[in-house]
């Protein structure tokens, strides 16, 4: 869903019904079709394994290694992703790097260099796998667990677009 109230989707699902899982959605500001980089937002749960919540069994490095892509289906065409990187972010601390939700970073050698700034806050990362100015998908999470230390983190998954399906 791309919207422009994305508070309307962090409590009420696609059918428009309260929900506390709310429903993943990309903000109004980002352009599936122009924009190089795509932010999906979604709730995960401690004890459920509904919307995002999957993103943290990332964290396990024999989870990361066998799942190496996801596929994303829309109105554009079906499309695999490569993982490059799972990073995890204290939003509460004004020190760390959130460029993670911008829709565009610029050249191919701008965009690299932020991969390796974003390897600062990495929790796995995958090596060799060239990027040359394909399309991002980043995919966010809240880390509900880590709340209960009082922390604002953040689970960001950022994948380049390394194929088209159909």
């Amino acid at each position: 869903i791309e919207t422009d109230h994305p508070d309307d989707y962090y409590r009420h699902n696609v059918y428009g019904h309260s929900d506390p899982m709310g429903a993943p959605f990309i903000d109004h500001l980002m352009d599936p079709v122009e924009d190089q980089n795509i932010v999906v937002f979604a709730h995960s749960s401690p004890t459920e394994d509904w919307n995002f919540t999957f993103l943290k069994k990332y964290a396990d490095e024999g989870y990361f290694n066998s799942h190496p892509t996801f596929t994303v289906e829309s109105e554009m065409g079906t499309y695999e992703y490569t993982i490059l990187l799972l990073e995890h972010y204290d939003t509460d601390n004004e020190d760390e790097w959130y460029d993670w939700a911008e829709p565009n970073y610029g050249s191919v050698e701008e965009t690299t260099a932020l991969f390796r700034e974003a390897a600062n806050h990495a929790v796995q990362i995958r090596y060799g796998v060239p990027y040359d100015g394909q399309n991002i998908m980043t995919l966010v999470t809240c880390d509900i667990p880590s709340n209960l230390s009082g922390k604002n983190m953040r689970y960001v998954i950022q994948a380049v677009r390394t194929a088209a399906l159909d």
